[in-house]
């Protein structure tokens, strides 16, 4: 294998940096964006995104609730040790009395009895489907991935990579029907190019398997050439953003273009129309 190079000049041997990746310490804590890009830093850049909400963490976040929800179900289902560490509460909601001071006394997130329930419903309906436990069997689960992708170095883990090399990604979502614009709102078109590109998969062996939270319906839907060449084009934009204001700045400099950041957008009239007549 090859070296690579982070962010911050410190270089790696591939082979050793995949190794340690398989610790989540390393992963999301020392291979921070100040090493290393991913998917879900990149994609806080995509324009008309604010690089002012992506530099000082700021802007409109994610569901909190739905990211606990996939967090559980994608535990359950590719890390059942890791599922066997969580911590759930006696308590059945998170709004019920004392749950708050459990969890303080934990000193770590902790899930609350209606959370551990509906997790159960989502994994016993997904599991006693056979189409989508097929689509699991002979695959190696939460793989690192890294390299180069634009000239900048890249992280990733596939959930599940099967012997042939076909990659799948499990995603929770509301309705079936609203995954193809949530895939879109959420740049997992991005993902796909990144994951294909370190991977070295045609974008056609990346499918993603979806359990509706609403409906326990199961989804499942492969990859478009269109889907994969989207996601390079958004991220090849965001990544002039990146390189543009923040790629081997100080923070003097990133400030200095941050304040220069503005908008135009032109207002028009909006006439308002009513049945309603005056007498």
């Amino acid at each position: 294998m090859n070296n690579i190079k982070l962010l911050n000049g410190e270089v790696w041997n591939e082979k050793k940096i995949l190794l340690e990746m398989r610790d989540d310490n390393f992963y999301y804590d020392y291979l921070s964006t100040n090493r290393i890009l991913s998917k879900s830093s990149i994609s806080g850049l995509i324009p008309p995104k604010s690089p002012k909400a992506w530099y000082y963490g700021s802007g409109k976040k994610g569901s909190e609730a739905a990211f606990r929800t996939g967090s559980l179900f994608h535990w359950a289902i590719l890390e059942p040790d890791k599922y066997e560490e969580v911590y759930f509460s006696k308590y059945r909601t998170r709004t019920s009395a004392g749950f708050k001071a459990e969890r303080e006394k934990a000193g770590k997130e902790i899930y609350s009895e209606a959370e551990r329930e509906f997790n159960q419903k989502l994994v016993s309906e997904f599991t006693v489907n056979k189409k989508a436990m097929a689509k699991l069997s002979n695959c190696s689960s939460e793989v690192p991935l890294i390299g180069n992708v634009f000239g900048f170095p890249f992280r990733g883990k596939a959930d599940l990579i099967s012997d042939d090399g076909r990659m799948y990604d499990l995603k929770t979502c509301g309705d079936l029907e609203d995954f193809p614009r949530n895939a879109y709102a959420y740049a997992y078109d991005i993902q796909v190019y990144i994951y294909c590109e370190l991977y070295g998969a045609k974008p056609e062996d990346f499918e993603f398997l979806v359990i509706s939270k609403n409906t326990y319906d199961i989804g499942f839907f492969p990859v478009d050439k269109s889907f994969y060449e989207q996601g390079k084009e958004r991220l090849q934009l965001a990544l002039e953003v990146y390189n543009g204001i923040f790629h081997e700045k100080t923070d003097e400099q990133i400030r200095e273009s941050l304040n220069e950041i503005t908008y135009e957008n032109k207002l028009y009239s909006v006439k308002k129309y009513s049945n309603v007549k005056s007498t």
